[in-house]
């Protein structure tokens, strides 16, 4: 037990910090990176000691991430802070709109986030994930190598390809977001 705890000092802050670039929110990344090491503390009968169990850790955080983000794509809620990305490495900010402006303009600036945000969900998992990583949640590719446990070129590709995607999907409804 004190082994443990030794390690949770050692390596809580930077599970933290990972969990802030993550989910770029002070209460998420507390509540993330806590989950990170309950999950692994009961999971510690499983532990394989000859993998690092720093990086079995990374592994515990990035999927409880996927899950959480899983579950904030299904509720459909959009960050005023991000921009939205409209694929190609070009975005527009998310802009709220002057309680003078007319209806019709309100409620083009939230389709347009509508929109965008349910085609990066339409991607295939993988795609999602690297663009979302990069273009919503701001990663390196270093980063996003590290979470999603593949080669920078593998980022790369996935990131190039989903931008592609998004913007075949995007492009027929190109009247819908002017």
């Amino acid at each position: 037990m004190a082994r443990y705890e030794s390690f949770v000092n050692e390596h809580g802050q930077e599970v933290y910090n990972i969990a802030m670039v993550l989910t770029g929110d002070h209460h998420r990344a507390s509540e993330l990176s806590q989950q990170a090491f309950l999950k692994l503390y009961r999971s510690l009968k499983h532990y394989d000691p000859r993998r690092s169990l720093r990086n079995w850790l990374f592994t515990v955080l990035k999927n409880l991430y996927i899950d959480s983000w899983r579950k904030q794509k299904r509720r459909k809620t959009t960050s005023i802070d991000e921009p939205i990305s409209l694929g190609g490495g070009s975005s527009v900010p998310f802009q709220l709109e002057s309680p003078n402006a007319n209806p019709e303009e309100r409620a083009g600036s939230n389709q347009v986030a509508q929109i965008v945000r349910r085609e990066i969900s339409k991607l295939p998992s993988k795609y999602a994930m690297a663009v979302a990583l990069c273009d919503l949640e701001g990663l390196t590719y270093e980063e996003i190598s590290e979470v999603m446990e593949c080669s920078i070129g593998t980022v790369r590709s996935r990131i190039h390809r989903g931008r592609k995607l998004l913007k075949e999907h995007l492009t027929p409804l190109a009247a819908q977001l002017m």
